[in-house]
């Protein structure tokens, strides 16, 4: 299903289960809607030239294209930039000790990640997890600045309560005193398909977390956690985005 507003340029994609959940976005948009029966053509032509010629599939699906992880990552660095930027504007941030903390520490305490299929998440943890290791490879990091980021800040993943897969994964875990590298050895005990998703953040559907394992190593590594919102506040958020 596609959403056209007639106040915006931008369309948007559903599926038709969710939308109930969505009414209150469709109705702030005065958004016309029309189901789409069939399934996106371009993608089966993209795949057919992708076998016929044998080349590497240029897709944000990392189901497709594993390589897609790295331009995620480059978010990170973007990030890291932007903050280096406001330390140089701001005396008080300055790399001394500040308060018994580094400025890095202060700005990237934690590092909270909106997680549907978790390839966002995923990339941006791995680009923090590379920022950090920069300092050994000769200056030859994408950004100079990368070499006064100390430790990837705490991760800290974020799901509807209407579709929680990860969430519901990682406390399982906990629960049983898994690492995850047990609990990838068996990992329909601990991610599966959820039951009827449905969260007017419609982008973050996906039934399974595919990217989970990077994400839980990323948690446990930074001493970050999984939490849930509910709809409320996700409506709030994206009233003040």
């Amino acid at each position: 299903m596609v959403i056209c507003s007639n106040k915006s340029t931008k369309s948007e994609t559903i599926s038709s289960a969710n939308v109930p959940s969505n009414t209150v976005y469709i109705d702030h948009i005065d958004a016309e809607v029309s189901t789409v029966d069939s399934a996106d053509p371009t993608v089966s032509v993209f795949m057919n030239l992708v076998e016929k010629f044998g080349s590497i599939p240029f897709s944000v699906q990392g189901s497709e294209c594993g390589l897609a992880i790295e331009g995620v990552q480059t978010l990170a660095y973007e990030i890291i930039e932007q903050a280096e930027n406001l330390m140089n504007k701001r005396k008080d941030l300055s790399c001394e000790e500040f308060e018994g903390k580094k400025c890095q520490e202060i700005i990237f305490s934690s590092l909270f990640i909106q997680v549907g299929g978790g390839a966002l998440g995923s990339g941006l943890v791995q680009g923090f997890q590379r920022a950090t290791t920069f300092n050994d490879c000769h200056n030859i990091s994408p950004l100079n600045v990368l070499n006064q980021l100390q430790k990837v800040p705490s991760v800290v993943t974020v799901q509807s309560k209407g579709n929680a897969p990860l969430y519901r994964a990682y406390q399982k875990m906990k629960e049983s005193g898994k690492s995850i590298k047990e609990a990838s050895m068996n990992r329909g005990e601990y991610m599966y398909p959820w039951s009827n998703p449905a969260s007017i953040a419609h982008g973050l559907l996906d039934d399974e977390t595919y990217d989970w394992v990077e994400l839980v190593k990323g948690m446990e590594s930074t001493d970050g956690d999984s939490i849930l919102v509910d709809e409320d506040t996700i409506i709030k958020a994206y009233f003040h985005a």
